[in-house]
């Protein structure tokens, strides 16, 4: 997980659990541009849920 204020508050979704969810979410934002975060992207776009995708820069 990355070090984001708050996020021992909540239970975040992941790759590996984020497929047992029921309803759809509306709104859903993806940490991380790999091929994992772009494929969840797409298909929960594809979906219908209105997705931010989130890529850490690299600072060059």
């Amino acid at each position: 997980m990355p070090p984001i204020p708050g996020m021992d508050k909540v239970k975040p979704l992941t790759s590996d659990n984020i497929w047992e969810i029921r309803k759809l979410p509306k709104r859903l934002v993806v940490l991380g541009g790999g091929p994992i975060g772009c494929e969840l992207t797409q298909a929960f776009a594809q979906f219908g849920s209105e997705v931010t995708q989130v890529e850490m820069g690299r600072g060059y």
